[in-house]
């Protein structure tokens, strides 16, 4: 009897599965092709695995075979009919055939097999996957301050590789972006655009300029505290437009300015920048502070 039972409850859940068919990129075989048909699937006889069944049609995240660009469409179309345009590759019906949603911003990449961002875009992936909305194949994505606000944007790639479609303008240590934490290596961009260290040579003369900074911001601190000293013996009148107060302000602004050059160098969160900030600092602290009349008194990074 238990028998009997079991195999009643069985048999409907066997012709089920076997109805239903097997999902995108299972193994099949052409003679017995159980694909999802429902799914638009069929059994691909040079790879032996279940693929949309047409040309016109890709995948979505649901293992569901839709229309893709430049495919016949109908926007009353349900979600798994064939005139549904993949909004997974971010199509849209427009007119009787599948385009991207915003032409103005969006291409339709081949490589990718979606539409994809153009270079200067904003809102790309900073890590792609298939389903994100990527950057054209020939571009990557970067996160970048605009204004106060940080923007994930396409940036043209200058060296790709056409073999492998990969952008090797990427640092592989930054990830696509600011490492957020200490790190070595000698590719970095300092300050400005047009001083990358990409170059062993470039990055040890960037090593003893940044050295030179600090030095140089510890020398500055102490010829003003000089100034000051020297000013306060004299017996001149304190007044808002004296050379002496005109001169100070010139070297407050030089030495504002170059505290946060200094402070944004350390914030690149490469060791050797850093370690050159620091000795920098300790070196000219060693030769002027021990003279100085306050230890900080016009620190702006304290």
């Amino acid at each position: 009897m238990n028998y009997i039972t079991c195999t009643i409850f069985l048999i409907p859940l066997l012709v089920a599965i076997s109805v239903q068919g097997l999902d995108y990129g299972a193994t099949c075989t052409p003679l017995n092709d159980a694909c999802y048909t429902e799914r638009h699937l069929a059994c691909n006889a040079t790879t032996l695995k279940c693929t949309c069944a047409s040309d016109t049609l890709a995948v979505d995240r649901n293992g569901v075979c839709t229309a893709t660009y430049g495919a016949p469409c109908a926007s009353d179309a349900g979600i798994n009919s064939t005139q549904y345009c993949n909004r997974d590759r971010y199509l849209g019906c427009t007119g009787d055939r599948c385009a991207c949603r915003n032409p103005s911003t969006q291409v339709f990449d081949v490589i990718r097999n979606a539409c994809s961002l153009t270079v200067g875009q904003e809102g790309c992936a900073m890590n792609p996957t298939e389903f994100s909305l990527n950057c054209v194949h020939d571009a990557f994505c970067e996160m970048i301050m605009d204004g106060s606000t940080m923007v994930h944007r396409c940036i043209e790639c200058v060296n790709f590789d056409s073999e492998t479609y990969t952008c090797l303008d990427v640092p592989s240590e930054m990830e696509h972006g600011m490492a957020m934490w200490f790190h070595t290596g000698t590719d970095e961009t300092v300050l400005f655009k047009f001083w990358k260290t990409e170059k062993t040579g470039w990055f040890v003369l960037s090593l003893v300029i940044i050295f030179a900074m600090a030095f140089s911001y510890e020398g500055l601190k102490h010829w003003r505290d000089v100034l000051f000293r020297k000013h306060a013996h004299s017996s001149k009148s304190a007044s808002i437009l004296t050379g002496f107060h005109i001169a100070q302000t010139c070297l407050h602004i030089a030495q504002f300015v170059l505290s946060y050059f200094l402070m944004l160098i350390f914030m690149t969160y490469n060791v050797w920048l850093a370690m050159a900030v620091t000795l920098g600092a300790g070196a000219g602290y060693f030769c002027f502070g021990w003279n100085s009349m306050s230890a900080d008194r016009s620190d702006h990074c304290s």
